[in-house]
């Protein structure tokens, strides 16, 4: 599969390839937090080349080869195609409920807990879209899970207040971003 790009990020060391619907991938690993750079609430992030060299004389000559991905591995954020940078924010941090911990030229990067971001949304290909169509291949639903019963029904009454259908679910409720992505909200197991 090729690969189309590494940066290293500061927060993360990143190597990016394409699904074949051509969703872009990240596969990172995290940097300790306490390494991470902090200005008030914001996490620094930078996208400077990727030490390759480095990396590879880490994994060394007796790493062995793998046919699936090792397990623990699991999709740490994802990075939304919006419209509007103001009306995602708008949505992910003022309804949803994500806290803002960086912007950047044409993107928002949000989370919970001081990560550096679990979802961040970006215009860099999509200024001014509107909802995707849902016979489009790509991203059409993200799965997120409330660690707390009282912060779901906090959610269900934010979305009310803003106009914004549910649909039940058997674990928490669906909703949709303005483009039309479906947001699934679960109660965590």
């Amino acid at each position: 599969m090729p690969l189309t790009g590494a940066s290293d990020h500061g927060v993360s060391e990143a190597i990016y390839l394409d699904d074949p619907e051509g969703n872009g991938i990240e596969v990172y690993a995290d940097r300790p937090s306490e390494t991470w750079g902090r200005d008030g609430t914001s996490i620094l992030q930078k996208t400077d080349p990727l030490d390759i060299d480095s990396l590879l004389r880490a994994i060394g000559p007796s790493a062995t080869a793998y046919d699936s991905a090792p397990s623990g591995l699991r999709i740490g954020h994802v990075h939304l195609r919006v419209g509007e940078i103001a009306r995602a924010e708008a949505f992910y941090h003022h309804i949803l409920g994500l806290d803002v911990t960086a912007h950047r030229p044409g993107a928002i990067f949000m989370s919970t807990g001081g990560y550096h971001h679990h979802v961040a949304a970006n215009v860099w290909h999509s200024n001014g879209a509107g909802p995707r169509s849902s016979d489009r291949a790509g991203l059409g639903w993200v799965a997120l899970e409330i660690n707390e019963p009282a912060a779901m029904e906090a959610l269900k009454a934010r979305f009310a207040a803003a106009g914004i259908p549910i649909s039940p679910s058997p674990a928490g409720f669906t909703a949709s971003d303005p483009w039309g992505t479906q947001i699934r909200l679960a109660a965590a197991a």
